[in-house]
């Protein structure tokens, strides 16, 4: 292809090369004819110039006709030594410098007469300078006639010139238009074709169709760009096909993945409701028992009757926390615009026993409004102060919630003074019912950091701890700044 285009811009530049070169040849000739022209017509002015002034001079025999003459004369033969010409006009040129010759001499001659009037007879100077006058004009009208002769013949060789370079420069254009039609073709057929076929095979590709092909054949650089442009749809087609497969794959894993998540809530809700019944009656019995006999069977009993309720408590509340935790998906409210202070200053006040009780010092920083689950996000506030408050031993406790912006989401920090968490702990802290400490150190279930984790990954978000042990420790979390309808988008992004 880039040797056609090359070939193409060649015959291009050839046409205007030539065309110039033909144009300045034909000028060349014309401008030449033209001058030559103008030497005749000079020869012909001169000529009838020297032919007035010698009668004007044998009439008077002045000196200012004398003087003319021999100027004009001088100028006439400077004409005629510049003048070159070859064939037939050579003879004519030939003859015009035998007459001037000969004009020059027998005016000579008549001057010489002249000069002499008075020392010759009269009757022969008359006769003398008669004759003289009708030679040397005889002598000018041939000049005369020769000087028209080579005028015409220079007219008709100029017009001939004139026209042959006419006739060249139509020949040569009409030979280069056929070149440039051909180039045209050419240049459709091997660049503007398969540019175009290659232009809608890319929007077609573009647009899904992995199927269709670029039908370009030519070896040239545009045909190697259409094969590695079917080669690609080809891969894409490959990729596309693999891509579609993986879709139906994991579709049918969500698919399995809800009906799995549907019935775990269902078992949840069916074993917390079978389960609480009966642990409402075991607890209630107890409680009797504890009211009735207590002190009266004796202290091992009273122990055993305590350990009983206090078992049937922290049953109760690990399945009312296991219930939570398998509705965090599927009982969530969509997301609204809410203002996250307002939901934190609800929080601390149903945390306020808590935080009368163990005079905790709570501050916050301004918290910006997003797009949340006003309820859930309250569980989140809720289970980072509580935590903070309960794995303390400062006194006070001292806990800051703050929120900054980063990129595309908010982050939101809980900071306390507590105990801290060993490092090589901290990811177990969010594994459902892991404990770092036993019961009777810190109540609890387990369950409060893993139902926050997956409230925040509902809102597109995650959660990480900065801690050292006895430092206390900051627990911080991302919402996305963007409206998320509901959990189900949130697992597709």
């Amino acid at each position: 292809m880039k040797r056609r285009i090359q070939l193409i811009f060649a015959a291009i530049l050839l046409i205007v090369l030539g065309s110039g070169a033909i144009n300045g040849w034909g000028d060349r000739f014309v401008g030449r004819g033209i001058e030559l022209m103008t030497t005749d017509a000079e020869l012909l002015r001169t000529t009838f110039m020297l032919k007035v002034l010698m009668e004007e001079y044998a009439t008077t025999g002045e000196e200012r006709p004398l003087f003319q003459w021999q100027k004009l004369y001088k100028e006439l033969g400077d004409s005629l030594r510049t003048k070159t010409s070859t064939g037939a006009d050579s003879a004519l040129l030939n003859q015009l410098n035998a007459s001037y010759k000969e004009v020059g001499s027998l005016f000579s001659s008549l001057v010489k007469t002249e000069a002499a009037d008075g020392k010759q007879n009269k009757a022969t100077s008359d006769e003398f300078r008669k004759l003289a006058r009708l030679m040397i004009v005889n002598h000018l009208e041939q000049m005369v006639s020769d000087a028209h002769q080579l005028h015409d013949r220079t007219a008709a060789s100029a017009v001939a010139a004139h026209q042959s370079s006419v006739y060249v420069n139509a020949i040569f254009c009409a030979f280069m238009l056929v070149m440039i039609t051909i180039g045209l073709y050419i240049m459709n057929r091997s660049i503007i074709q398969p540019v175009h076929s290659l232009a809608q095979g890319a929007e077609v590709i573009g647009n899904g169709n992995f199927d269709y092909r670029i039908q370009v054949d030519s070896k040239d650089e545009l045909g190697n760009l259409a094969r590695i442009f079917n080669n690609t749809a080809a891969k894409l087609r490959g990729f596309y096909d693999e891509l579609q497969d993986e879709i139906r794959v994991r579709k049918r894993k969500e698919a399995e993945l809800l009906r799995s998540n549907k019935d775990l809530e269902e078992f949840a809700f069916i074993a917390s409701h079978d389960l609480q019944e009966p642990l409402r009656n075991v607890s209630s019995t107890m409680q009797l028992l504890e009211q009735g006999y207590k002190g009266k069977l004796g202290s091992d009993a009273d122990q055993l009757i305590h350990y009983a309720v206090d078992s049937a408590k922290t049953m109760k509340t690990l399945i009312d926390d296991l219930l939570t935790y398998s509705r965090v998906s599927t009982r969530g409210k969509l997301f609204e615009k809410i203002d996250s202070d307002k939901v934190l200053v609800l929080t601390l006040a149903n945390l306020a026993a808590t935080i009368t009780a163990r005079s905790a010092v709570i501050t916050r920083d301004p918290l910006p409004e997003i797009y949340a689950d006003s309820t859930q996000l309250a569980q989140v506030f809720y289970n980072l102060v509580l935590n903070g408050i309960k794995f303390n031993k400062s006194e006070p406790p001292e806990i800051h919630v703050s929120a900054k912006k980063d990129g595309d989401e908010w982050v939101y920090s809980v900071r306390d003074n507590g105990i801290g968490i060993d490092n090589r702990y901290i990811e177990r802290v969010f594994v459902i019912f892991e404990r770092l400490h036993r019961r009777s150190e810190y109540e609890g279930t387990g369950m409060g950091l893993a139902i926050t984790k997956k409230i925040v990954e509902r809102h597109g978000g995650r959660i990480w701890i900065e801690s050292e042990l006895g430092s206390g420790s900051m627990i911080s979390f991302t919402i996305p700044n963007s409206k998320i309808a509901n959990e189900s988008e949130v697992e597709s992004l």
